[in-house]
């Protein structure tokens, strides 16, 4: 793939608004970044994790690859206490 189709790629990628969030999601996110100390981009992750996407699926819409999302998932257990996505997502509508 040429820089130029890689550019454009990006840019469609970036266009595209996040995966949307029932209200009551969106606000658990937030509840659950002050708590465990997430970074924005572990945030983005957490919540399309919990809308039931893959790693494959997040790497796409966030534009990076699945092993990065790995990567943030791994910081996200550490920090949240948990071992695994099941874990997490029980944890996540926990959070208050």
């Amino acid at each position: 793939m040429d820089l130029a189709m890689s550019v454009a790629r990006a840019r469609r990628r970036s266009r595209r608004a996040p995966a949307p969030l029932d209200r009551r999601a969106h606000d658990r996110a937030a509840v659950a970044r002050r708590r465990w100390k997430l970074t924005a981009r572990q945030t983005e992750v957490l919540e399309l994790t919990v809308l039931g996407l893959s790693n494959k699926e997040i790497a796409e819409r966030l534009g990076c690859s699945p092993r990065t999302i790995e990567l943030h998932l791994t910081a996200i257990y550490e920090k949240s206490g948990a071992d695994r996505r099941a874990t997490l997502i029980v944890a996540f509508w926990a959070a208050t």
